[in-house]
């Protein structure tokens, strides 16, 4: 873990981007993204985000 990289949660990425967690386990799932666990939970190390977001936009583009 590095020392200088900041990390949301799932839910907060699914919050603001109004979408369900479910789509983000499917795109851990694909390899799509590296979660990273503090406490139990699952975050998500924020230089991972845009690619994320580029995921979701293709996601939807799809139409799934």
């Amino acid at each position: 873990m590095a020392g200088n990289v900041a990390y949301i949660t799932i839910q907060q990425f699914c919050a603001f981007h109004a979408c369900e967690t479910v789509i983000i386990e499917e795109f851990i799932d694909h390899g799509i993204v590296e979660p990273v666990e503090h406490g139990g939970i699952r975050t998500i190390p924020e230089p991972a985000v845009p690619r994320i977001e580029r995921a979701l936009r293709l996601h939807y583009d799809l139409g799934f």
